[in-house]
C-alpha cells in the first residue's frame, strides 16, 4: 500500500513537471480516495490550483488543500517527502537546500499571505463568508470576520435605512463599524421623529437613543410640542403639569407667566379668601400679587366692618392686612409728603410660633398697598413708632432681641427709602425708647429714659444725623420718661416727659419749659398748628393738658366718663377736635374732646378689634385696629 501510494502520488507529481494541471489534479485526487490526509497528496492539490497558468487556478481550494497539508504535515511519508523534494528539485520551486518539510510550509505561508490578499481584494461577501465557515483556523481569521464586517457595512451603507443599520447592529455587535452604524441608526430615526413631529414621537427617539448626537434637539421639540399642548389647554393644571414634567425646559419661564396669570385671574374672578391667600402664598412679589393682595385687603376690611360695630357713620374706606395667614399686630401709622401711608405693624416669623419680624406696607391714598418689606433678626423685634422724613424715606423705632434673656432687649431703629430698600439699620444700645420725631434737616430726634442704679428713670434724649450717626445726646437729672415728641411747624421740638413739658431746638437748647402738677404722669402727647395736648394719669382720673405752642397754658382736666379708665392707649388731633383711645374695665371707648378738653362724644369700640391707634389724615382720621390681621378704617 505503502509503494501504491508513493506511486501514485509520483505520477501527479511528474505532471506537475509537465505542467499538465488536470492530469495531476486526477492522479492527486485519486490519492486522496485511498487517503485523505495524505499531506504529499493535499499539496499536490493545493499546488495545482495554485499555479498561475493553471487552468483550475481557485485560491480558495488552494488553502482547502494547504490546510490539510499543514495539519497533517506529521504524517509526512520518506517515499512521500521524496516524490515531492525532487519535484521541487527538477521543477525549480524551492530548489534549496532546506528540508522538504520547510520547503513546503514556506510554500503554505506564501499560499496563505495570497489567499488573505485575495479575500482583501475580492471584497467578495460569499467568499468571506466561505472563508468563515470553512476554515476557522485560519490565521487570519480575525481579519477576515474584520472584512466581512465591513463589507456587511457597506451593503447596510447602501441601503441606509433605519430597519438595516438596526439589523447590522444586532447581528454584528463587535464590528469596528458599530459606532458609525449607531450614528446613521440615530441620525435616521431622529429624521423619523422629525417628520412624525409628536411628543410620543420625541419621546420614543430619546428613550432609545439618549446618547445620540441630536438628542438635545429631540429634546427641545419635545419640550417646545409638550408646552405648545399645555399652551392649548391653557389651564393651571396643564401648565403645572408641564413644569413638573419638563423643568429643565426653556419654556419653563413663560409657562410660570402664564400660570401666574391664570392663578391670578383665578384670584379675581374667584374672590374668595382662599383664592386670594393661595395666590399669594405662591407669587409673593410682583405687580400681580400687589393686585391680589389689595383684592383681599379690601375684601378683608369690608368684612371687618360688616362684623363689628363701629363708631363711625362716614367710613371712606377699609382695608385688612394679612401677611402668610400669620398673627400680625399693627404698631404705627405715618403720613408722607406725597398722601401715601406707610403702615408699621409686626408679622409672625414664618417658621416660628412666638418670634415677631416688623412688617412695613407703603399704602396709596386708597389704603392699596404700593409694596410691603419684612425686617428684624431671628428673635423678636418690636416697632413702636414710624416716621417720613422730608425726602419720604421711611424711619421705624423699637427694640430688638439680641439673646434670650431678660437683658437682651436693645433699642433698634432701621431707615428705609420710598421704595422700601435698607439705607441702614442701627442698634440703640441698652436703653428704653418711647418715641421719636424728624426735623426739617432730616435729623432724627428719640426719647426715652436710662435707669440709675437705684432703678430710678431719668429722662434721655438721643439725635442721630440722616445716616444714622449720633449728632448728640442727653440724660437729664429729673426723674421721667421722655413719652412724647413733636415737631412744630417753626422747627422747634416739643418734648412731653412723665412731668415736664419744654420746646428746644434742634442742638437741645431749651427755649421754654414747665412742670405738670406733682401728681400727673404725662402718657401721650399730641398737637394741631395751635396747641399741645397731653394726656396722662391723675391722682383718681385721668387727666387731660393743653398748652399752647409758646407753652402758655390753657387748661388742665380731669377725665371723668362715669368709667373706671385702666389707661390710655392713644391720642391723636386735629384742628377741630381731639380723639383719645381709653382702656375701660368693661370696653374699650373713643372719646372725642373739643379743643376746650371737654369730651363731646363717648363712643364704645369692637373688644375682640382692639384700637391701637389713631392718625391724623388731612383733617381726617385713620383708625388703626389690630385683630391677628391688622385693619385700617378711614373717615371722611
Amino acid at each position: 500500500m505503502i509503494n501504491l501510494q508513493a506511486q501514485n502520488v509520483g505520477r501527479g507529481y511528474r505532471q506537475l513537471e509537465k505542467e499538465d494541471y488536470l492530469d495531476a489534479r486526477d492522479k492527486f485526487r485519486d490519492d486522496l480516495q485511498e487517503a485523505p490526509d495524505n499531506p504529499a497528496a493535499n499539496f499536490g492539490m493545493a499546488l495545482v490550483y495554485w499555479f498561475q497558468d493553471s487552468p483550475v487556478k481557485d485560491i480558495v481550494e488552494v488553502w482547502k488543500y494547504a490546510s490539510n497539508t499543514r495539519n497533517n504535515l506529521n504524517k509526512l511519508t520518506t517515499d512521500d517527502a521524496e516524490e515531492v523534494n525532487e519535484y521541487f528539485m527538477e521543477s525549480g520551486f524551492r530548489r534549496t537546500s532546506r528540508s522538504v518539510k520547510k520547503k513546503i510550509k514556506l510554500t503554505i505561508e506564501d499560499m496563505q499571505a495570497a489567499f488573505i490578499k485575495h479575500i482583501r481584494q475580492e471584497n467578495d461577501l460569499e467568499l468571506v463568508y466561505r472563508v468563515i465557515d470553512e476554515f476557522p483556523d485560519f490565521k487570519y481569521y480575525d481579519n477576515v470576520i474584520h472584512i466581512r464586517n465591513q463589507l456587511e457595512f457597506r451593503k447596510y451603507e447602501k441601503q441606509n435605512t433605519l430597519a438595516g443599520y438596526l439589523e447590522f447592529i444586532e447581528k454584528f455587535p463587535d464590528a469596528a463599524q458599530i459606532q458609525k452604524a449607531k450614528n446613521y441608526r440615530n441620525e435616521l430615526a431622529y429624521q423619523e421623529a422629525e417628520k412624525i413631529n409628536t411628543l410620543e414621537a420625541y419621546e420614543g427617539y430619546m428613550k432609545k437613543f439618549p446618547d445620540a448626537k441630536d438628542y438635545s434637539k429631540a429634546l427641545k421639540k419635545r419640550n417646545a410640542l409638550a408646552y405648545q399642548k399645555a399652551e392649548n389647554i391653557n389651564t393651571i393644571d396643564a401648565f403645572e403639569n408641564f413644569i413638573s414634567s419638563y423643568p429643565k425646559a426653556l419654556e419653563v419661564s413663560e409657562a410660570q407667566k402664564k400660570l401666574k396669570k391664570l392663578y391670578y385671574e383665578r384670584a379675581k374672578n374667584i374672590k374668595t379668601l382662599q383664592a386670594y391667600n393661595d395666590f399669594i402664598k405662591r407669587y409673593p412679589e410682583g405687580e400681580y400679587y400687589i393686585d391680589i393682595f389689595n383684592l383681599k385687603t379690601l375684601d378683608l376690611g369690608n368684612k371687618f366692618v360688616s362684623d363689628n360695630t363701629l363708631p363711625f357713620q362716614n367710613v371712606d374706606w377699609s382695608r385688612g392686612f394679612d401677611n402668610r395667614n400669620k398673627n400680625d399686630i399693627a404698631c404705627d401709622l405715618s403720613l408722607s409728603n406725597e398722601e401715601d401711608y406707610v403702615l408699621a405693624g409686626l408679622s409672625q416669623q414664618e417658621d416660628s410660633a412666638i418670634w415677631y419680624d416688623a412688617w412695613i406696607i407703603k399704602l396709596n391714598h386708597d389704603g392699596k398697598m404700593i409694596w410691603n418689606t419684612m425686617a428684624g433678626n431671628k428673635l423678636n423685634d418690636t416697632i413702636i413708632d414710624v416716621e417720613i422724613d422730608n425726602e419720604n424715606n421711611i424711619l421705624a423705632l423699637g427694640y430688638t432681641d439680641i439673646g434670650l434673656d431678660s437683658n437682651a432687649l436693645r433699642g433698634w431703629m432701621f431707615k428705609l427709602n420710598e421704595e422700601g430698600k435698607k439705607v441702614w439699620n442701627r442698634n440703640l444700645g441698652d436703653w428704653k425708647v418711647n418715641d421719636m420725631t424728624t426735623t426739617s434737616d432730616n435729623d432724627i430726634i428719640i426719647g426715652g429714659y436710662v435707669k440709675d442704679d437705684s432703678l430710678n428713670h431719668h429722662y434721655k434724649i438721643l439725635t442721630l444725623d440722616d445716616d444714622g450717626s449720633r449728632l448728640w445726646e442727653r440724660e437729664y437729672k429729673s426723674i421721667g420718661e421722655v413719652n412724647g415728641l413733636l415737631s412744630t411747624d417753626e422747627g422747634n421740638i416739643i418734648v412731653a416727659g412723665s412731668h415736664w413739658l419744654f420746646s428746644m431746638d434742634d442742638k437741645g437748647y431749651i427755649q421754654w419749659e414747665t412742670f405738670l402738677e406733682d401728681n400727673d404722669s404725662i402718657t401721650h402727647a399730641a398737637c394741631n398748628q395751635t396747641n399741645i395736648f397731653l394726656a396722662g394719669r391723675g391722682i383718681n382720673n385721668p387727666v387731660t393738658y393743653s398748652y399752647s405752642i409758646s407753652g402758655v397754658k390753657k387748661w388742665r382736666n380731669t377725665l371723668d366718663t362715669r368709667e373706671e379708665i385702666i389707661y390710655i392707649k392713644s391720642i391723636q388731633a386735629n384742628n377741630d377736635a381731639v380723639k383719645m383711645v381709653v382702656s375701660t374695665l368693661s370696653k374699650p371707648l373713643l372719646l372725642t374732646m373739643n379743643n376746650n378738653g371737654m369730651v363731646v362724644n363717648k363712643s364704645e369700640l369692637p373688644i375682640n378689634a382692639p384700637l391701637s391707634g389713631i392718625a391724623n389724615i388731612n383733617n381726617s382720621f385713620l383708625y388703626q385696629f389690630s385683630d391677628e390681621d391688622i385693619y385700617l378704617v378711614k373717615t371722611k
